[in-house]
């Protein structure tokens, strides 16, 4: 586990947090639980102007109630160090939240107890515990890991809003779901081999090196899948507008990825 002086945290960061801790032990007293800083700023890389400071608080109830609780008075800490709110993500979780997460397997909690700098109360070893990775056998083939099928009904779900969107006739909208069907499928299948990638190019690539290359997917749907990338950053960002055909091609092809994402898993 990593210590405070590992991080990248600036002066006025790390006063923030210190504030934050401090007036969290105040106002939860023994419900606070811990509180952790992971992600990048934990790792100690360099970090750029948009990188967010992420901290995970831990409370008994883990409530929406806290949760308010926490954004006010980092919106507090941090008004009171000249820094933005915006700049710290702070989410809130119970115990019994991390226990089913790393029950689970996911990658979010193997990075977090990977790399978490413990701020407040516990490193959190009484929170349950990680199942190891092992390959499946031959009688577990058609079953998908407990992770895997979040990212599945991610991928259901972008697919869905997708057609919504596109029976609106918002074509722009449709191609950017669509991508993100295509996207959440290739991490659904990625889970399954036990590899995790942080960015969109390295979900793509892995998946290319894992799947495309050795033949199990047709390259041309993984082609297609980066055109919709392209397609879906000029969408979002650059307020691109599309053809209603245009986004009727993206949905299909999101439908023919997905479908041959789960052939490909048997399932």
């Amino acid at each position: 586990m990593a210590t405070v002086a590992q991080n990248s945290l600036s002066q006025a960061e790390r006063r923030t947090l210190d504030r934050l801790v401090a007036a969290l032990e105040s106002e939860l007293a023994a419900d606070l639980l811990a509180v952790w800083l992971f992600g990048s700023k934990a790792r100690g890389e360099e970090a750029g102007p948009e990188t967010d400071i992420d901290v995970l608080v831990l409370t008994r109830r883990g409530s929406r109630e806290d949760g308010e609780l926490v954004r006010r008075l980092l919106e507090r800490a941090a008004g009171a160090e000249g820094t933005s709110p915006f700049a710290f993500q702070a989410i809130v979780h119970s115990p019994e939240w991390v226990a089913e997460r790393r029950a689970m397997d996911t990658f979010f909690l193997r990075e977090v107890d990977r790399d978490k700098i413990v701020l407040a109360g516990s490193g959190g070893g009484e929170f349950g515990e990680r199942i190891p990775f092992t390959k499946r056998g031959p009688e577990e083939r058609g079953s998908l890991r407990a992770r895997s099928e979040e990212h599945l009904v991610e991928a259901q779900e972008c697919l869905a809003a997708a057609h919504a969107t596109l029976d609106r006739d918002l074509p722009s909208r449709a191609i950017s779901e669509a991508y993100f069907a295509m996207f959440a499928a290739a991490k659904t299948a990625l889970s399954e081999e036990d590899v995790f990638a942080r960015t969109h190019r390295g979900v793509w690539h892995r998946f290319h090196q894992l799947f495309v290359a050795t033949g199990r997917f047709p390259a041309e749907l993984h082609a297609r899948a980066g055109k919709g990338g392209e397609e879906r950053v000029k969408a979002d960002y650059e307020a691109a507008r599309y053809a209603y055909e245009e986004g009727l091609d993206a949905v299909l092809a999101a439908e023919r990825f997905l479908a041959a994402t789960l052939a490909m898993l048997d399932r």
